[in-house]
C-alpha cells in the first residue's frame, strides 16, 4: 500500500505533503525562501514543505489526490486546480502549482508509479496550531505510519 500524507496549518500558513516514507528523509533541500523539497538517500523526492499559503481556511479547506498511471505522477491539489495560473519545475522531480496571487495549490510528483496490486492510502489533516502539526509530523518520522486524526 502505498501513503500520502497531507497536513495544513492556518495560523503558519504551512502546506506539508509525504508521497514517500518520512523515515527516509536523508535531507531537505531549500528550493526556495517558502520551499523545502524532501528528498531520500537515492536522492528521490519524498515530500514537500511550504510555507508561505496565506489561503488556508479550516473550515473550507479541501485536499483533492489525483494519480496518473499512464502518466506516472501523483498530483496534491491544496486548492481549486481550476485555478491553476503557473506550473514550475523544482528541479527535483516535482512541479509547483501555483494561481494568479503566487500562492502554491497544488504539487506534482514525477515518476510516481503504483503497482496494479497497490491501493493509494491518503491521509489528511489541517491544524490550528503549528506545535500540534509538527507533533504529528515528527511521530511519523520515527515510527512506523500510523493514521493522522
Amino acid at each position: 500500500m502505498a501513503q500520502v500524507k497531507v497536513s495544513g496549518n492556518s495560523v503558519g500558513g504551512t502546506l506539508w505533503a509525504c508521497w514517500g516514507d518520512p523515515r527516509d528523509e536523508d535531507v531537505c533541500t531549500d528550493t526556495d525562501a517558502d520551499l523545502v523539497i524532501s528528498l531520500n538517500r537515492q536522492g528521490e523526492s519524498i515530500g514537500f514543505e511550504y510555507f508561505g499559503f496565506s489561503r488556508i481556511s479550516l473550515n473550507d479547506w479541501r485536499v483533492k489526490v489525483h494519480y496518473d498511471q499512464a502518466g506516472r505522477s501523483l498530483t496534491v491539489w491544496f486548492g481549486d486546480p481550476a485555478e491553476q495560473y503557473a506550473c514550475a519545475d523544482t528541479g527535483y522531480g516535482v512541479n509547483l502549482i501555483r494561481d494568479k496571487r503566487g500562492d502554491v495549490i497544488g504539487v506534482e510528483k514525477l515518476n510516481y508509479a503504483l503497482s496494479a496490486a497497490e491501493d493509494l492510502q491518503v491521509e489528511v489533516a489541517a491544524f490550528d496550531d503549528t506545535e500540534h502539526r509538527e507533533g504529528i509530523r515528527s511521530k511519523s518520522t520515527q515510527s512506523a505510519p500510523t493514521a493522522i486524526p
